[in-house]
C-alpha cells in the first residue's frame, strides 16, 4: 500500500533522507522509529504530498503520489504532530466543517460524522465546546477529523506524544480497530516501547538511513549485543577452529597464534560446551590455558584446565 524507494531529501547542505526504501502492506501498523532529527516528519510529509523529494519513487496504492499527488491526496489522512483547533466551535461543528471541505455529499455528512465519534469514543462529547476537550480528547477529535474521508492510509506523527499512559493506551486500541478495518498506518515515534505493542513491523531511521527493518522481535535478536569468546590454548589454535565449523551460534571464528576468539549468538549456557569441544579435539590431553567470555554489560568470566 506504501512503497518509498531511493527517497532523498536535502534541505540546503542538511540531509534529511539518504535513499530510504521502504514497503508497507494493506492493514499494517508500521513503526517508523528514530531520534529527533532522523528524517521521520519529512517521510510523512513526502507521502502526504505536502513536501517534495529530491529524487526517489513514492506510491500509494500502487498510484504515483507525484504524478497523481491530487489522487494520492483522497486516500490518505494526515495528522502532524502539532496542530491547531478552533476553539470556539463544538465537536460537531468541528467535524462538520471539515466534512465539507473533504467535499463530502450532504446526505453522507451526518453519518460519516457519527461514525468517527463512535470510533473515537467521543459520542457523548458531539455538543462540547473544543476549549473543554482534555488533551487526549484532543488528539482522538483530530483522528476523527482526520477519518472522515475514509483514508486507506493513515500517517500519523508521534499521535500519542504528551498523552497520559490511559489516553494512550485507548488511543492505541483505536488503531488496532482501524488495522483490522483494513487501514494501512504509518505511525512514527521515538519511543520503541509503545511501538511494540501495536505493530505489525517497525523501521529503524537514523540520519536520514533506514537501518533496520522487521519485527520488533527480530530486530532486537539483530541488535542484540553478542559476547566475544576467546579460547587461548597451549600451542597453535589454528586445528581448534575446525572443531567449531558448523556449530550453531558461532560467527567468524578468527586465530591469533594460540589464541581462537569468535563472536557467538546462541545462548549463554551453550559456551561451556563450545569449550569442551574446542579442547577435546585439539589435543588428546585437552589441555586448555584459559578461555574467556565477555558479554556486554557483564563482568569477564574465565575457565581454567590444564
Amino acid at each position: 500500500m506504501i512503497e518509498l524507494r531511493g527517497v532523498r531529501k536535502r534541505f540546503g547542505e542538511a540531509v534529511a533522507l539518504d535513499g530510504v526504501t521502504l514497503s508497507i502492506g494493506q492493514g499494517e501498523i508500521f513503526g517508523y522509529i528514530g531520534p529527533n532529527g532522523a528524517g521521520k516528519t519529512t517521510t510523512l510529509r513526502i507521502l502526504a504530498t505536502v513536501e517534495e523529494a529530491d529524487e526517489g519513487e513514492i506510491r500509494i496504492g500502487g498510484t504515483n503520489a507525484v504524478r497523481d499527488a491530487e489522487a494520492v491526496r483522497r486516500w490518505i489522512g494526515y495528522m502532524p504532530e502539532t496542530y491547531g483547533m478552533y476553539e470556539d466551535l463544538l465537536v460537531w461543528e468541528y467535524l462538520d466543517t471539515f466534512a465539507r471541505v473533504y467535499d463530502l455529499p450532504a446526505g453522507t455528512r451526518d453519518r460519516a460524522i457519527a461514525d468517527v465519534l463512535e470510533l473515537t469514543d467521543l459520542v457523548d462529547r458531539r455538543e462540547s465546546g473544543i476549549e473543554t476537550l482534555s488533551r487526549g480528547m484532543r488528539q482522538r477529535l483530530f483522528l476523527a477529523k482526520t477519518l472522515l474521508h475514509e483514508p486507506r492510509v493513515l500517517l500519523l506523527d508521534e499521535p500519542t506524544s504528551a498523552l497520559d499512559p490511559r489516553a494512550r493506551v485507548e488511543f492505541q486500541e483505536i488503531l488496532r480497530e482501524l488495522s483490522r478495518r483494513g487501514k494501512t498506518i504509518l505511525w512514527s515515534s521515538h519511543i520503541l516501547g509503545e511501538l511494540a505493542e501495536v505493530c505489525h513491523r517497525v523501521a529503524i531511521l537514523e540520519k536520514g538511513q533506514v537501518r533496520a527493518i522487521g519485527t520488533i522481535d527480530s530486530i532486537r535478536a539483530a541488535l542484540a549485543p553478542r559476547p566475544e569468546v576467546r579460547i587461548r590454548l597451549l600451542g597453535d589454535a589454528a586445528p581448534a577452529r575446525a572443531a567449531l565449523e558448523g556449530c550453531p551460534g558461532v560467527v567468524e571464528p578468527v586465530v591469533e597464534g594460540n589464541l581462537l576468539r569468535f563472536q557467538f549468538a546462541g545462548p549463554r549456557e551453550a559456551i561451556p560446551e563450545l569449550h569442551r569441544r574446542v579442547v577435546s579435539s585439539w589435543t588428546p590431553t585437552g589441555e586448555l590455558l584459559e578461555s574467556v567470555s565477555r558479554f556486554a554489560g557483564d563482568e569477564t568470566t574465565k575457565t581454567r584446565s590444564h
